[in-house]
């Protein structure tokens, strides 16, 4: 099984994930992208994701950087 995928067309080496900035600009910027996905059901799952980490002792800024948001979004969520 082939794994660690930008897009369909391009496929990077699980080897590649392991050092930082191997992402060239345009392959962070199309990730940056989708993790933005407005889709409700992707947006439910951020959130639920959000507070399983903040329910396991996370700050809101630890989690805002996983899951790359912002903190206040963090902060709204779990009020």
């Amino acid at each position: 099984m082939r794994r660690g995928c930008v897009d369909a067309a391009r496929w990077i080496p699980i080897s590649a994930t392991r050092k930082i900035g191997f992402l060239t600009p345009e392959e962070r910027q199309t990730l940056t992208e989708l993790t933005q996905d407005g889709l409700a059901q992707h947006r439910l799952a951020r959130r639920a994701n959000a507070l399983i980490l903040l329910d396991r002792g996370m700050s809101y800024r630890q989690v805002a950087a996983v899951l790359l948001i912002d903190d206040d979004t963090v902060r709204q969520w779990r009020s």
